[in-house]
């Protein structure tokens, strides 16, 4: 593998992408890119649809559905270093956390990357905002991201790892935009007084 600062053979890293989905792709092929191809870059889809659809790729893929434990994953997250969250959180909060704290209490990290969404600052009406502003959620599945964020805060905080909230803005993946529903006529308007 690469080789250390110190010149020994230490591997520099070792990343788990829970939701290996648009964003969290790009983000694994710039580690390659950056990195070089040895770095060890593990992750999770929904289903046995999204393994395959991975099977081709340099990553290693486990199923997990947020809804119970994931079968098989158990070992690479403890190997990793290195965890990036890009899965939504639910009633119950952020499955990662829920169902393999235990993993990543296990594991020797060094760095945790969780993938939120300005939707967790909610309406400004239009004026400017940056990193600074109070969140304000307005719906319900942003106060679970508000939730979700304190939760890894508060993990990292006992951990002692440094933690990297990125509030994400109109993801979309190709022919995913609402510009693409609007071509294919599946657009809904959001009436609201």
């Amino acid at each position: 593998g690469p080789r250390g600062m110190d010149g020994g053979d230490r591997q520099l890293m070792n990343v788990f992408v829970f939701g290996m989905g648009y964003s969290s792709l790009a983000a694994a092929k710039s580690i390659h890119d950056l990195m070089g191809p040895d770095i060890p870059i593990a992750g999770t889809t929904r289903s046995e649809d999204g393994v395959e659809r991975l099977a081709e790729s340099p990553y290693r893929m486990h199923v997990f559905d947020g809804m119970a434990p994931g079968a098989t994953l158990g070992p690479d997250l403890r190997a990793a270093s290195h965890v990036v969250l890009s899965i939504p959180p639910g009633e119950a909060g952020d499955p990662a956390l829920r169902f393999h704290r235990g993993d990543l209490d296990a594991a020797a990290l060094e760095w945790i990357c969780y993938y939120s969404t300005v939707g967790v600052y909610g309406d400004f009406g239009g004026a400017w905002i940056d990193e600074s502003a109070a969140t304000r959620p307005i719906n319900r599945r942003s106060q679970q991201r508000v939730a979700a964020e304190a939760a890894w805060r508060s993990f990292a905080a006992g951990r002692g790892v440094p933690l990297l909230i990125l509030r994400l803005a109109g993801i979309y993946g190709p022919g995913r935009s609402a510009f693409d529903k609007l071509r294919e006529g599946t657009a809904r308007r959001i009436v609201k007084p």
